[in-house]
């Protein structure tokens, strides 16, 4: 049986460049009205594999700017403040405007340099948004591998399961689909969840979205994953 690199790990396997079988979990068909569904009918809509309850500092997000501000006025909300049903505190924040894989944010960090993050906070679940900032940037494969190599040696360092461990790129639809994929291939590598989730079509300034399309990020990653209904 082929393991992916986290299982390697967790082995005592030397990370090796091997094909690695990804994790498979049933979906949700995506909404598009930009509503979160209501947990009874997320749970009644499939037969989506459950993990254990997340409670609030357990979840870590690293990201950018799109992940670290509201778009669009004081009255909007973070992407991922429409998972919250007003509950508080649930997440640690690791987001720097411009920030990418490889690309240096606004405090002069790229994601790998924030890795250090997990060891700091200790959380349960990852979520690592972004990569629409290394778009058009020849290395951005290389060190996204090289990114997603050292998250697995810190999942094993930390106890921390690939099951626990969200990835998906915040981007308009028409930018970064090359780093999506880098992305996706890299998350099926050493087994943690990708979801296509992060993809929007309206924006305020080409890049950044509105609230329609935060909506939009933070109720397809509902229906894609169990997040939402872990979130307690």
């Amino acid at each position: 049986m082929t393991m992916n690199l986290y299982s390697q790990i967790t082995a005592g396997l030397v990370c090796a460049a091997i094909a690695c079988a990804p994790i498979q979990y049933p979906v949700f068909s995506a909404a598009t009205n930009g509503t979160i569904v209501s947990l009874s009918s997320v749970q009644s809509g499939t037969g989506l594999e459950i993990g254990s309850t997340l409670k609030p500092n357990q979840v870590l997000i690293i990201g950018d700017s799109i992940s670290d501000q509201a778009w669009g006025g004081q009255t909007n909300k973070k992407w991922w403040q429409y998972l919250l049903d007003n509950k508080r505190g649930m997440f640690k924040l690791s987001a720097k405007s411009g920030s990418g894989y490889i690309t240096k944010g606004s405090d002069g960090t790229t994601f790998y340099e924030r890795l250090s993050a997990i060891n700091k906070i200790k959380p349960k679940a990852i979520i690592i948004a972004g990569g629409v900032n290394d778009r058009n940037k020849n290395t951005a494969p290389e060190g996204i591998r090289r990114y997603f190599t050292q998250l697995a040696v810190l999942l094993k360092s930390n106890d921390i399961s690939p099951k626990n461990v969200y990835t998906l790129v915040l981007r308009p639809t028409d930018k970064a689909g090359d780093i999506a994929s880098e992305v996706k291939a890299n998350s099926k590598r050493i087994g943690v969840n990708y979801t296509d989730a992060g993809v929007y079509s309206t924006t305020l300034d080409g890049l950044h979205p509105d609230s329609v399309g935060a909506k939009k990020i933070a109720t397809d990653l509902a229906t894609s994953t169990d997040l939402y209904i872990r979130l307690k």
